[in-house]
């Protein structure tokens, strides 16, 4: 289990980057990134969680993801996380489709929490969840599920 939990400061990026550099080289099955602020009321920068220095193995090893106050950006040819069980996403900004292509590619998922996340719109995934047990949906700007 890997988790970090302090403000975040855009000051502080390239330690966060580092950190996550030493979740994909410790065979991390449990990560966090709780980054809320004191006050997170009108803050629009957020750290731009890195997806792109995860490699085939340190993706099949998570199975469980805890972010919050970050943004989500996939890189192009994202394959997702296949092994991921439970993921938990708190004052998350991401694009629909971002956010779509995660979902689609998390096959064997079984909870689900979305907090205060801002995506805009509806969120479609390409397959059914069929493991998914768990869904919690709180103050988002998500109009159809």
């Amino acid at each position: 289990e890997f988790e970090v939990k302090f403000e975040f400061d855009s000051k502080l990026v390239d330690h966060l980057n580092g950190l996550v550099d030493f979740v994909v080289s410790s065979q991390t099955k449990k990560m966090a990134f709780d980054l809320v602020p004191t006050n997170p009321v009108g803050l629009l920068d957020r750290y731009r969680f890195p997806f792109e220095r995860f490699d085939n193995g340190s993706i099949s090893r998570l199975q469980h993801i805890q972010l919050s106050f970050a943004s989500l950006e996939l890189p192009p040819h994202f394959s997702g996380f296949l092994n991921l069980r439970n993921l938990d996403l708190h004052l998350i900004r991401s694009t629909q489709k971002d956010l779509q292509d995660l979902l689609s590619q998390c096959f064997n998922i079984e909870w689900l929490r979305l907090v205060r996340c801002h995506i805009g719109g509806e969120i479609k995934v390409t397959h059914p969840l069929p493991r998914l047990l768990y869904l919690r949906v709180t103050y988002c700007d998500i109009t159809k599920l």
